[in-house]
C-alpha cells in the first residue's frame, strides 16, 4: 500500500513509471539478499567465537563496515554501473560458494587461538564479501536516477521492505533447509534481481 498506492497516484499525475518493477524487484532483492548472506553465516562465526553474542557484534561490525567500504569504491564504476553489476554478480556468486565451502573448515583450523586473533580473522574474512555487497546497491541507485530520478526514494523504500522480510524468511528457510540453502537463495536473488535491473536498462536504452 506504502509503496504502489502513492506510485499509481504520481502515474496517474504524468510522472513516467513504466518498466520500473524490474527496478523495484532488484532493490528487493538487494534487501532480501543481504540479509540472507549475513545470517546464513553467522553460525559458522558463532561456533568459531564461542557465543552468539560476540558472533553477531563481530559479523554486523565488519560487514557494515566493508560493505560501506564497498560502497565508497564503486564510484569508480558510477559512469558504467551495468557494466560493473554484472560483474559484481558473478563475483558474489563465486564468493558464497567459496565460502559456504571452505569457512567453517577455516575456522575449524583456528579454533584454538585466542579470542583476540580470532575476532581478527573473523573480520578479516569479511572483507571480500562485504567489498562486494557494498558496491550493488549505489550502482542500482545510480541506474534508475538516470531513467527515473524521482523514483530514488522508492528504490531505498522497496530496499527497505525487502531487508525487513529477509531477515524472518532467512530464519524460516535456515530451520527447515539449513544455512547453505539460505546461502544459495542469496546467490539466486543478486543473480535474478541484477539480470532483471540489466534488462530495464537495455530496454530503457
Amino acid at each position: 500500500v506504502l509503496i504502489f498506492v502513492p506510485l499509481w497516484r504520481l502515474r496517474s499525475s504524468g510522472v513516467k513509471t513504466e518498466g520500473t518493477w524490474r527496478y523495484f524487484l532488484f532493490f528487493a532483492a538487494l534487501g532480501m539478499g543481504f540479509m540472507f548472506i549475513e545470517i546464513s553465516f553467522i553460525q559458522s562465526f558463532v561456533l568459531f567465537l564461542g557465543s552468539p553474542t560476540h558472533a553477531l557484534s563481530v559479523t554486523i561490525f565488519a560487514l557494515l563496515l566493508f560493505s560501506a567500504i564497498g560502497s565508497f569504491l564503486s564510484v569508480r564504476f558510477v559512469d558504467r554501473p551495468e557494466w560493473a553489476l554484472g560483474r559484481l554478480a558473478l563475483v558474489i556468486t563465486v564468493v558464497v560458494v567459496v565460502y559456504s565451502l571452505s569457512l567453517s573448515s577455516l575456522f575449524q583450523a583456528f579454533l584454538g587461538l585466542p579470542m583476540a586473533v580470532r575476532i581478527g580473522i573473523a573480520v578479516i574474512a569479511q572483507i571480500p564479501m562485504g567489498l562486494t555487497l557494498g558496491m550493488f546497491m549505489p550502482l542500482g541507485i545510480a541506474c534508475i536516477s538516470r531513467q527515473h530520478a524521482r523514483l530514488v526514494p522508492w528504490a531505498w523504500a522497496v530496499n527497505g521492505i525487502g531487508s525487513v522480510l529477509g531477515t524472518t524468511l532467512a530464519v524460516i528457510l535456515a530451520m527447515a533447509f539449513g544455512f547453505k540453502v539460505v546461502a544459495g537463495c542469496a546467490v539466486v536473488l543478486y543473480l535474478s534481481g541484477t539480470g532483471l535491473l540489466l534488462a530495464a536498462q537495455r530496454k530503457a536504452g
